[in-house]
């Protein structure tokens, strides 16, 4: 368990910004492309791996259908 928590502890971490208007825009977009019913949450962890130039790492569906919309990688676990 010790060592699952400093794994953890080792993953850089990234400052939430929230751009509402931002976020608005992004919900509007999925609709339009036919990505319903994503979360707030998942919005932002988006926005804000786009803000950042960050690989997202999830196994989240939404994640997946929204990558090509909004123009994020998402990290491939066989990636080094």
């Amino acid at each position: 368990m010790i060592l699952l928590c400093e794994l953890l502890l080792a993953v850089p971490k990234l400052q939430m910004n929230v751009d509402w208007s931002g976020l608005i825009a992004m919900q509007t977009e999925n609709i339009r492309n036919g990505i319903n019913k994503v979360g707030l949450p998942d919005l932002m962890i988006a926005q804000n791996a786009i803000q950042s130039n960050a690989k997202l790492f999830s196994i989240d569906r939404h994640f997946e259908l929204m990558k090509d919309i909004h123009h994020f990688e998402m990290f491939k676990p066989s990636e080094k």
